[in-house]
């Protein structure tokens, strides 16, 4: 499959009682610079910000999905300082 990357995020609150996600694991392959100290992948908004889309489908109980190059810029943006080019991502409950 090639896959370079698998990162679990937890989704809680912030200190204002905002829904957020923060990265708590990460496997990644040789090579591929880890992310886990990362301060930008820590608390991202859930209802506003780059990702508010992806929020969206995960509140229907949905996977989001796609190759970067056809998401909006606003997450290709997002996404660009880790190269990634694709991502499947599950919520788990």
């Amino acid at each position: 499959v090639g896959v370079s990357r698998a990162y679990l995020f937890e989704s809680h609150f912030n200190r204002k009682g905002e829904p957020v996600v923060s990265q708590r694991y990460e496997w990644v392959a040789e090579g591929v610079s880890a992310q886990i100290d990362n301060p930008d992948m820590q608390e991202i908004p859930q209802l506003r910000g780059p990702f508010a889309r992806w929020f969206t489908t995960f509140r229907r109980d949905q996977v989001f999905y796609g190759k970067v190059r056809e998401f909006p810029e606003i997450e290709k943006e997002a996404l660009r300082g880790q190269d990634i080019r694709s991502i499947a991502v599950v919520p788990i409950m």
